[in-house]
């Protein structure tokens, strides 16, 4: 065969790998240039599309996703450490309501025990109103006792009266003396107390003990004043 003329090799050195065609011939687009009506179309075509694209996230946005995560960083937390102690959490529990029902029971004791103390105080307040006096000493003595601070101060002043009654001053004067010794009762009961000692022993002490024993009561605005 005959070598390629100038000719026949012509059609493929015009810049191209493939021979022109008609359709290079046509309207500029968009990809080939710039200028024009088409060209400017096209440009407003993709900016209207911009609003259609991924836009990066707000403020806003990262603060609630990252709330998000927190709050599902500490719920995971939680869980995992009440999973990890759940045996002992359990034994808490149990010990918990342990204490609280024990605790509930022992109060509803004592006040069970003070209303029957409260009974038996005011058998022994009948007795000695009809003078059978036999067994009311050791009743009170048991009264006296008592957990209940009311019951305790009024079986130790009923016991000092009736050791007054019986001339037991030395008696009277103990009984008195641990009523004003005994913080957990109130002051009056103290206050009170202590005069009923002082008035037992009034002929045994001094003037001086008198006035140094009476000297907190005698205060203005004090209730035995």
């Amino acid at each position: 065969p005959s070598p390629p003329t100038s000719r026949s090799i012509a059609p493929r050195l015009n810049g191209f790998a493939f021979p022109a065609s008609p359709a290079r011939a046509g309207r500029a687009s968009f990809r080939s240039s710039l200028g024009g009506k088409e060209s400017a179309a096209n440009i407003r075509f993709f900016a209207r599309d911009e609003d259609f694209l991924a836009q990066p996230p707000t403020s806003d946005v990262n603060e609630t996703f990252l709330r998000e995560v927190d709050e599902n960083l500490r719920r995971d937390r939680v869980r995992d450490f009440f999973v990890a102690n759940k045996v002992a959490l359990i034994a808490a529990l149990v010990l918990f309501l342990a204490a609280a029902g024990g605790w509930i029971w022992y109060q509803d004791y004592q006040r069970k025990q003070a209303g029957d103390e409260i009974e038996q105080l005011s058998l022994v307040y009948k007795d000695i109103s009809e003078n059978k006096l036999g067994t009311v000493p050791a009743r009170l003595d048991t009264l006296a006792k008592s957990n209940s601070d009311a019951v305790r101060a009024s079986a130790l002043f009923t016991r000092g009266a009736l050791a007054i009654d019986q001339r037991d001053m030395p008696l009277a004067s103990r009984l008195y003396g641990q009523i004003v010794a005994d913080d957990s009762l109130p002051q009056p009961y103290r206050d009170a107390a202590l005069l009923r000692q002082v008035a037992v022993d009034f002929d045994k002490i001094k003037p001086d003990q008198v006035i140094a024993r009476l000297a907190p009561l005698a205060k203005p605005g004090a209730p035995f004043y």
